[in-house]
C-alpha cells in the first residue's frame, strides 16, 4: 500500500469514527429532546384537565357539557390522547382523537385491581400518565358506593381518574427518518472527503514523489545530482534539506577517497618504479658484486619507503569503528617531555631542536604517551625537514584556562592561509615544500591529527611564507 494510501485510510477511518460519534451523540440528544417535551406535553395536559375538576369535600364534579377541552399538537403533529372514568371504569369523557380507543384498551389490559393514585408508564406503543383524583373528605366507604341517578345527573362522584397518553410511534418514526438522514448525510459527507482527501493527500505527497525519483535516478558516477527544493517550510522541507546535506556529506567523502585512492596510487607508484627500473638494469649484463651491491641499498630504501607508506595508507583507511587505539590514561606533560626528549633521535645531524621547559599549572591530561609521541615526532620531522639548515626548532609546554598542551615552532618556508586549511588532508603539501624537492607522501599531518582526534585534542597551525610555522597540539585539562 502506497503512503497516499495508508495516509488516506486513517484520515478516513479518523472522520468515520467522528461521524459516527456525532451521527450517535445528534441520536441520543433528538430522542432525549423528544420523551422530555413529551413527558412535559403530558403533564401540562394533565394539568390542564385536572384543574377542570371540580373538587368538593365529598365530591367530585366533572361536566362535559360545560367544558371543552382543546390540548395543542406536538411539534410531530401528534395529539395527546385522554379519557376520564369513574371509580368503577366507566368513561366520562373522552378525546375525539382517533387514538384514543387504543390507549383505553392498552390501560384496561394492564390495570390492576387498585387503581394507582399516579402513573408515569410506557408500553405497546404508548406512553401515558394517570392520575386518581377524588374528594378531600370523603371516607373509604364511600368511595366505592353505588352513586344515584341524580349525583350522575349532576356529574357528582366520589372519585375520578384521569389519564393521558401520547402515541410512541410518530416519535419511534421521526427517530428512523433521523438515523436514515444522519447516514445518508454521513455516507455522503464520508465520500466527498474521501474523492477530496485523495487528491488532497496525492497533492501533499508530490514532493516526496518527485524527491523519490530523484533520488531514484542518481548514480555514483553523477554525485552532484540533489533532490529537488521544497518551497513549503514544513517539515518536508526540512527532511529535504537534510538529505541534501547528506548528499553533500557523501560528495565530499567519494571525492576525497578518490582523491586519496590517486593520490596513494601515485605513491605508491614511484617506489615500485624505482625498484622496478633497478632490477631490469642490473639485469641486462653481468655485473660486479659493488654494482648489485649498489642496487640491493637502492632496493632496500625504496621497500622501506614503501613499507611506511604502507603503514601510513593502512592507518588513515581503516575506520574509526576499527581502529585498535590504545586506552587513554593520566599523564604528566612535564614528565613527558623530558622522557620524550632523552628517547628522540634526530633524523638529520645539522638540526637545532631545543627543548624549554615552561612553568604552567596542573599539566595533568588524559593521553596516551605513545600516541602523544607519535604526534610529537611527526610535527618534528616535518619543522626539521622544511628549515633551512641549523635553523632553530622550539619544543615548549603551553596552557589556558581549560586547556593545556605543547607546540613546535620552527623558521622554515611556512605556508599560506589557504595552504593551512588543507594540511591535514593525505597527501597534501604546500608549493614550497614540493618546490624543496624534499622527499614526503603528505602524511604525517594526517596521522596526527588522526592522533589528536582519538585523545579528544585539537591541533592549531599559525603559519607565514618564509617566516615559519607554529603547530600548537591541545588537550583537555583533568581535574585529576
Amino acid at each position: 500500500m502506497s503512503l497516499t494510501n495508508r495516509l488516506l485510510v486513517f484520515l478516513l477511518s479518523l472522520l468515520a469514527a467522528v461521524l459516527i460519534g456525532f451521527s450517535l451523540a445528534v441520536y441520543l440528544l433528538v430522542n432525549h429532546y423528544l420523551r422530555v417535551e413529551a413527558d412535559e406535553r403530558l403533564a401540562a395536559a394533565m394539568n390542564t384537565l385536572v384543574s377542570s375538576i371540580d373538587i368538593e369535600p365529598d365530591n367530585v364534579e366533572w361536566e362535559p357539557d360545560d367544558r371543552t377541552i382543546s390540548l395543542p399538537r406536538g411539534p410531530l403533529g401528534d395529539e395527546v390522547c385522554w379519557f376520564i372514568t369513574d371509580i368503577d371504569g366507566h368513561v366520562l369523557d373522552a378525546s375525539l382523537t382517533p387514538g384514543t380507543e387504543k390507549l383505553r384498551r392498552q390501560i384496561a389490559s394492564t390495570a390492576s385491581s387498585a387503581p394507582a393514585l399516579e402513573l408515569n408508564a410506557s408500553g405497546d406503543g404508548w406512553h401515558y400518565l394517570q392520575r386518581h383524583v377524588q374528594a378531600s373528605q370523603i371516607s373509604e366507604g364511600d368511595l366505592h358506593r353505588q352513586r344515584t341517578a341524580e349525583e350522575i345527573e349532576k356529574g357528582e362522584y366520589s372519585s375520578l381518574i384521569v389519564v393521558v397518553g401520547i402515541s410512541q410511534v410518530v416519535m419511534r418514526q421521526a427517530t428512523q427518518n433521523l438515523i436514515f438522514a444522519l447516514a445518508a448525510v454521513g455516507f455522503a459527507f464520508w465520500g466527498a472527503c474521501f474523492a477530496m482527501g485523495r487528491l488532497i493527500c496525492r497533492r501533499a505527497l508530490q514532493p516526496v514523489t518527485r524527491m523519490a525519483e530523484a533520488a531514484s535516478a542518481m548514480s555514483s558516477r553523477d554525485l552532484n545530482q540533489r533532490l529537488p527544493a521544497v518551497p513549503s517550510g514544513d517539515e518536508l522541507a526540512t527532511m529535504n534539506r537534510a538529505f541534501n546535506q547528506l548528499l553533500d556529506r557523501l560528495e565530499t567523502a567519494f571525492e576525497r577517497q578518490r582523491r586519496f585512492t590517486g593520490d596513494a596510487s601515485h605513491q605508491l607508484r614511484t617506489p615500485l618504479t624505482i625498484i622496478q627500473g633497478q632490477a631490469e638494469v642490473a639485469l641486462r649484463r653481468t655485473r660486479s658484486a659493488e654494482e648489485y651491491q649498489e642496487v640491493l641499498q637502492t632496493v632496500r630504501q625504496q621497500v622501506r619507503k614503501l613499507n611506511a607508506l604502507v603503514e601510513s595508507l593502512l592507518f588513515l583507511a581503516r575506520a574509526e569503528s576499527e581502529s585498535a587505539l590504545p586506552a587513554l590514561q593520566l599523564l604528566d606533560l612535564a614528565s613527558w617531555l623530558t622522557e620524550f626528549e632523552r628517547s628522540w633521535k634526530s633524523p638529520q645531524e645539522n638540526a637545532v631542536v631545543r627543548f624549554e621547559r615552561s612553568a604552567i599549572t596542573s599539566p595533568i591530561v588524559s593521553a596516551h604517551p605513545e600516541m602523544l609521541s607519535e604526534i610529537a615526532r611527526n610535527l618534528l620531522d616535518n619543522a626539521i625537514k622544511y628549515s633551512p639548515p641549523r635553523s632553530p626548532v622550539v619544543v615548549h609546554l603551553i596552557e589556558s584556562k581549560r586547556r593545556v598542551g605543547f607546540c613546535i615552532e620552527d623558521e622554515g618556508s611556512g605556508m599560506s592561509q589557504d595552504e593551512v586549511s588543507h594540511v591535514f588532508q593525505p597527501f597534501f603539501r604546500s608549493e614550497s615544500a614540493q618546490r624543496s624537492g624534499t622527499e614526503g607522501s603528505g602524511l604525517g599531518l594526517s596521522i596526527a591529527s588522526r592522533l589528536s582526534a582519538a585523545m579528544n585534542g585539537t591541533i592549531e597551525v599559525e603559519s607565514q611564507p618564509n617566516r615559519g610555522s607554529r603547530f600548537s597540539v591541545w588537550l583537555t585539562r583533568s581535574e585529576a
